[in-house]
């Protein structure tokens, strides 16, 4: 994906990868990822291993952006969720939720699907 304006980020679509649970205590989202992504390493280094996730918790900001994260919501979507819910306490929302999402994809998080990249894929087909 390559870099793109705020503009060009609001009909993007940010999915989810992995499994999550939510913490009892906190109610944060915490992502179970495998520690290895490929089904060869997993089988070759999961004997030697104590736990074949990595358990990452988020704070309440990024396990309600998560939660959004659905596969279905736009980043405006997700930007009016979280804005409905969090108020001005978290302005400038869309670069804080644009930056948290770019984070997450590059990490390999998440999926951003881009209307704009669809159009790209299929001129050049």
């Amino acid at each position: 994906m390559k870099k793109k304006t705020t503009i060009e980020m609001m009909p993007c679509i940010p999915m989810r990868k992995f499994d999550w649970e939510t913490d009892k205590e906190s109610g944060h989202i915490i992502i179970i990822r495998p520690k290895f992504l490929t089904p060869f390493w997993q089988n070759f280094f999961s004997p030697l291993l104590k736990s074949k996730h990595f358990k990452i918790k988020l704070d309440e900001l990024g396990s309600a952006s998560w939660l959004a994260m659905d596969g279905k919501n736009t980043i405006e979507d997700i930007g009016k969720i979280l804005g409905g819910k969090y108020g001005n306490s978290i302005e400038p929302i869309y670069e804080r939720l644009i930056k948290f999402a770019v984070q997450l994809h590059h990490e390999k998080f998440i999926e951003i699907l881009c209307p704009a990249d669809d159009e790209t894929n299929e001129e050049q087909k």
